[in-house]
């Protein structure tokens, strides 16, 4: 068999899927395994990344244990990674809470306490020496991203501050809690999540760079990439931004911009099997889901507007509408052929698909769906682009502040509208429902069958409208 041909095969795929599912057989999830302990004093280090909330600090302590610790703490003092400490508190199992699985989620990150404590005693600061080089490493890139924290802070007041740093640099924990409140509620709450559109603004500002640089394709492919991997581990690894990274990355070594669905599933292979406990995340269900509906509902809607539309053409040079008509059907085609309304044809589009795709899921998690989240994004995702190349501008050139005030000044008036546009309330169109998970099996199976049908009778290489 060619080589070449062998890699585009259903056997090759077929082998993919089986290793696969041998990966997730032998991924086991040990549930607290560990006897709870009586209240204690013990001495721990910071070993992730500390998270500050507006009223409290959670720290994820390591000690001579097997297990990791996560604590509760006070704002004030603050705590940086690696600091060692004393803490004296009851360790709790973990409870859960509602109908989230609270305690297998600490669980699959090796956490398996808890505790309140407001009595935590600095012993030293980091000692770098000590630390072995992934350490090294990751003490270098939090100390990067909380300076460019900080200068964002200097900059921009609140809620800009806390926007820029949660869809900047994933610090969605300091954001402040009655706006990620409101955003969740209102269907806005995956604009803060790291994904495919911050990666490709990236991308694209790193390759004008490097372009003007005169550096060829294939150094600008690596070094692209470097940058991009650097990113993903200043922000922790998110699931939306690998996922983006790793497509990124494939598409380099492929020769046609086509088969993007092979290029997910790919990326989705790769993933589990790197960590098979994502397959349980929701992050991990929807940010694919996303995608998917992307390249498969996305070219499908699209195909049934123009087919619509064509219609409607075919019959206005044909005579058959009377004046009225003929003057509103003339000018619904004459909209389209627009390029601004093009734009945000395409984001109604986009959001729809998403919204077909992801809203059994999200009342399943959350219990809440707003059914004027389609229209909400229209308001809000033609700024994201401009917001986040400001962000990255202003960032860059920070320690200029004159040319910084350039970038955060116009930042500050839209983050006022996107506060304004979140913080509404639509209350009134919020659908609250109990899904099963046999309702969530059925709805994407359907969903499956009907593409699976209509494949070879739809176009699918329409993402806007042409030739009308």
């Amino acid at each position: 068999m060619n080589k070449r041909y062998f890699f585009k095969s259903r056997i090759f795929k077929y082998l993919l899927f089986f290793i696969l599912l041998l990966r997730l057989c032998l991924f086991n999830c040990e549930i607290n395994k560990y006897k709870e302990p009586e209240y204690r004093s013990f001495i721990a280090t910071v070993c992730n990344e500390p998270k500050r909330y507006f009223d409290k600090q959670v720290l994820v302590l390591c000690s001579d244990e097997p297990y990791k610790v996560q604590v509760t703490t006070a704002i004030f003092p603050s705590y940086d990674l690696y600091d060692k400490l004393l803490v004296k508190c009851k360790l709790k199992i973990p409870e859960n809470y509602s109908d989230f699985d609270y305690k297998t989620y600490l669980n699959k990150q090796d956490i398996y306490f808890t505790c309140y404590s407001w009595s935590i005693k600095k012993l030293n600061e980091v000692d770098y020496s000590s630390l072995n080089i992934s350490q090294k490493i990751k003490y270098k890139l939090w100390s990067f991203k909380m300076k460019i924290a900080n200068r964002i802070e200097r900059n921009l007041p609140e809620p800009g501050a806390g926007l820029s740093k949660a869809m900047f640099l994933g610090l969605k924990t300091e954001l402040e809690p009655k706006l990620k409140k409101s955003l969740e509620n209102n269907g806005l709450a995956h604009i803060l999540a790291i994904s495919g559109m911050h990666i490709a603004i990236l991308y694209a500002l790193f390759f004008s760079v490097l372009k003007r640089l005169r550096f060829n394709n294939i150094i600008i492919k690596f070094l692209i990439s470097i940058i991009l991997i650097i990113y993903l581990a200043i922000i922790s690894f998110s699931v939306s931004a690998s996922r983006a990274v790793i497509m990124v990355i494939i598409s380099f070594s492929a020769n046609t911009r086509r088969k993007s669905l092979n290029r997910l599933y790919l990326t989705a292979f790769i993933m589990l099997l790197i960590s098979p406990n994502l397959i349980t995340s929701p992050a991990m269900q929807m940010s694919f889901l996303a995608v998917w509906s992307l390249l498969s509902i996305m070219p499908r809607l699209d195909y049934y507007i123009i087919k619509k539309i064509s219609r409607l053409k075919l019959k206005i040079k044909g005579g058959i509408y009377s004046s009225v008509k003929l003057k509103l059907y003339s000018l619904i085609i004459k909209v389209f052929k627009n390029k601004y309304f093009k734009y945000f044809y395409f984001l109604f589009l986009a959001s729809l698909a998403v919204n077909i795709i992801l809203w059994p899921l999200l009342l399943y998690y959350f219990d809440l769906y707003n059914t004027l989240s389609i229209l909400l994004n229209l308001l809000i995702l033609p700024i994201i682009p401009v917001i986040l190349t400001l962000i990255i501008l202003g960032i860059s050139l920070g320690s200029i502040g004159s040319i910084a005030k350039i970038f955060f000044v116009p930042l500050y008036f839209i983050f006022k509208y996107f506060y304004i546009v979140a913080s509404f309330d639509f209350s009134a169109f919020y659908l609250k429902l109990d899904i099963s998970i046999y309702f969530l099996i059925f709805y994407y199976l359907f969903i499956l069958l009907y593409f699976q049908i209509t494949k070879n009778r739809l176009q699918k290489n329409l993402l806007f409208v042409k030739n009308i």
